[in-house]
């Protein structure tokens, strides 16, 4: 699996999040009282996060295991930094933890929070990328 079909499921998971909430965005209050009752706007938005975290994950552990020895190192070291940044990202920005954002506050908890794991996710795949040269280099 190359890096760029890689990519484009990456694209393709945050799509299919970011469509469903798209899809309530008229409707939030409806969402939320769904979420703090458990119901089926929730369970589907369950169901969403776990087939895009499984599916990409999946996806990931093949690219990385089929990933040719004679690669180049940016197509060895972006494929897994955009496995690693990816499995992160979704396992961090959930559907069915949307946050409440109907206040200015809450609004502002909730940029936070989006930054926060957006950076975080980078970290992440960053470090992982790190582990990873430093294991080619030692291998040499």
């Amino acid at each position: 699996m190359s890096l760029s079909v890689l990519l484009i499921l990456l694209g393709v998971a945050l799509a299919l999040r970011v469509g469903f909430l798209a899809a309530h965005l008229n409707r939030l209050d409806v969402l939320w009282n769904e979420y703090d009752r458990r119901g089926l706007s929730y369970r589907l938005a369950q169901l969403l996060d776990a087939l895009t975290f499984v599916g990409f994950a999946v996806c990931a552990g093949y690219a990385l295991w089929t990933l040719p020895a004679d690669a180049s190192s940016v197509v060895r070291y972006g494929t897994v930094f955009v496995a690693w940044f990816g499995v992160a990202l979704l396992e961090r920005l959930a559907v069915h933890r949307f946050p409440r954002t109907n206040a200015p506050s809450l609004f502002d908890d909730a940029k936070v929070g989006l930054f926060t794991n957006l950076l975080l996710s980078l970290l992440s795949g960053l470090a992982m990328t790190g582990v990873t040269a430093l294991y080619f280099w030692l291998r040499g």
